[in-house]
């Protein structure tokens, strides 16, 4: 089943937008030498999973040249594409349909980093969950073009296993009601079947794309005027469209329990299910509430798409503040040893939350050599405890270690800073 998008004058503000699959555009491009037109990355958010059970898959594309990027998968012709190896090779994966925020701009052509997050639930070319049987699979995205040919990224390696207890029940019923049932990103409610299913089972696995499209779906309901509790169908002519702001709060206020109720699930989904709450809490006017949970988002999702909605909501512009410093300053004899360091790093942010840290770069101002000098630096990550080497090449002033971290906070918003360790020329320099 397919659907047309909805005018613009029924959408929502941006906090509404769809939240399961979209596609932002992020910072400046990265680089890569040498030079390639087009780089793709792929991260599963799941890397173990049930044998049929939707995975959510990241897609990042880096081009130096204009691409062509569909929002979905269910184009055959789509020049971004994704592939899945069952044991005999990869074959395309094909959706049935697709729900998305339904912005123009992501849409066509694009020059730089783009990041896209698919959820793949039914393969339409084998009519069957595309990770159906226990095994080991892999996946690549691809684009491929008639200009400049075929780009892959790397695999991911995952590993299903069957399911076992109350997971099997649930595999075993949606075998029976119909597997597409986890491929049909639908705008209507549940059948009276999975109804059932979720009010037996709310934390499957296998149900969370399935709850979380439903209540979406009523948002969507609510937000376009009418009532998701009402039996009747949208063509019946006494079903009346009331958009008054407090029939709105009223309607979306019933629906936060089940809000509530789905973001608390940990899983793949719990990022899109938590942005989905805190739209629903800015709509009956919890404002706070609602800045907190985008705040939370970003805290605990800073990789996901549903982060990239959050920080345009938290809309924070201060960058953190931060200092480093380390308690050996100096280095001396210059034996030639190893001698550990250690950093103190003090980072706050307006914001109350503490701001993500990492150690960017140690660098030296004489010709020292990085592999040999500088050791056990996990350079990314929030590393404060390394070895630098007691040794200068020669010169009058002696070898100055340059150490930079950065701090960052939920609205991304960066600082940096810097601290040096040196290896005096003379123990007079000391």
């Amino acid at each position: 089943m397919s659907h047309q998008p909805p005018s613009a004058e029924s959408r929502w503000p941006i906090w509404f937008a769809r939240s399961l699959v979209f596609a932002l555009s992020l910072g400046q491009p990265v680089i890569a030498a040498p030079v390639q037109p087009v780089l793709l990355s792929l991260q599963a958010q799941k890397r173990a999973l049930l044998a049929g059970e939707p995975i959510v898959l990241a897609v990042t594309v880096e081009a130096t040249i204009a691409v062509q990027l569909d929002r979905g998968l269910n184009w055959p012709e789509a020049p971004l594409r994704i592939l899945v190896d069952r044991g005999q090779g990869f074959t395309r994966y094909l959706a049935k349909s697709w729900v998305s925020g339904w912005r123009k701009e992501d849409r066509g052509a694009t020059d730089g980093p783009v990041k896209r997050e698919y959820v793949l639930g039914f393969d339409a070319l084998v009519g069957d969950w595309p990770l159906a049987v226990p095994g080991t699979y892999r996946l690549v995205a691809e684009y491929q073009d008639s200009i400049h040919g075929r780009f892959r990224s790397d695999a991911e390696v995952l590993t299903v296993v069957a399911p076992t207890g109350a997971e099997k029940t649930v595999h075993d019923e949606l075998r029976r009601l119909g597997v597409e049932n986890l491929g049909l990103d639908q705008l209507n409610r549940l059948s009276p079947e999975l109804t059932d299913l979720v009010r037996r089972f709310p934390e499957s696995a296998y149900l969370q794309v399935i709850r979380l499209n439903d209540l979406d779906a009523q948002v969507s309901t609510v937000t376009s005027g009418y009532d998701p509790f009402d039996a009747r169908a949208s063509t019946d002519p006494s079903r009346r469209q009331d958009n008054s702001a407090a029939t709105i709060r009223s309607r979306l206020g019933a629906l936060l329990p089940a809000a509530r109720e789905i973001a608390a699930i940990p899983g793949q989904f719990q990022a899109d299910a938590l942005l989905l709450l805190a739209g629903i809490h800015a709509g009956i006017g919890n404002e706070g509430t609602a800045l907190e949970t985008h705040r939370r988002i970003l805290n605990e999702f800073p990789g996901r798409t549903a982060a990239d909605l959050a920080r345009e909501e938290v809309g924070d512009s201060s960058p953190p503040s931060i200092e480093i410093s380390t308690a050996e300053r100096s280095l001396w004899s210059p034996n030639k040893k190893l001698v550990p360091i250690s950093v103190t790093v003090m980072a706050t942010d307006d914001s109350g939350s503490a701001p993500s840290i990492k150690l960017v770069s140690i660098t030296c101002n004489d010709a020292c050599n990085p592999a040999q000098d500088i050791t056990e630096a996990a350079f990314g990550t929030d590393d404060r405890a390394f070895k630098l080497r007691a040794d200068r090449t020669g010169g009058g002033n002696g070898r100055t270690y340059t150490i930079t971290y950065e701090a960052t906070d939920a609205a991304g918003n960066k600082t940096t800073a810097t601290t040096t360790v040196t290896v005096p020329h003379d123990k007079g320099k000391k």
